[in-house]
């Protein structure tokens, strides 16, 4: 993602309407990935959409499963999310299989054209919070209460 990119979700975003873009990091901090939240009408529909995307290099290793649950985890038990929503291209089984893992139910399908030329299917897919399948480990927040603020759902 570019500077502008991140610069551009961050000014867009206000209450009811937001972009939250994570950043994945090694402990030594080497970049891995990155994990969005997406919210558009979020007080009445209480719906996201979640996006990511892993180096080659790191997937493989659960780290893409990792990192969608914890976002999840922080949607539905911080922010009160009833319903997230999540796409990939046919051809991504490993994503896909996230997708799956974690309990997500397809929801239909697009065709989508990424680059002139082209055109690609993108199978959809839904996940209400009863239907979660939770990581063993617990989710540490910090900062909830103010971003929850700025997001419009304290």
């Amino acid at each position: 993602m570019t500077g502008g990119l991140i610069w551009e979700c961050w000014l867009r975003s206000q209450p009811e309407d937001w972009v939250v873009m994570f950043g994945i990091f090694t402990h030594d901090g080497a970049f891995l990935g990155a994990q969005d939240v997406v919210a558009t009408g979020f007080r009445d529909l209480r719906t996201v959409s979640t996006a990511s995307w892993l180096r080659r290099d790191a997937q493989g290793r659960g780290l893409g499963t990792e990192m969608r649950a914890a976002a999840l985890v922080w949607v539905f038990d911080h922010l009160g999310a009833e319903v997230a929503t999540t796409s990939a291209w046919d051809w991504n089984a490993p994503s896909l299989g996230v997708s799956r893992k974690l309990g997500y139910r397809p929801n239909g399908e697009a065709r989508r054209s990424p680059r002139p030329g082209v055109v690609e299917r993108e199978l959809r897919f839904r996940l209400p919070r009863e239907s979660f399948r939770r990581p063993e480990w617990e989710l540490r927040v910090e900062g909830h209460d103010a971003a929850a603020a700025f997001l419009g759902t304290a």
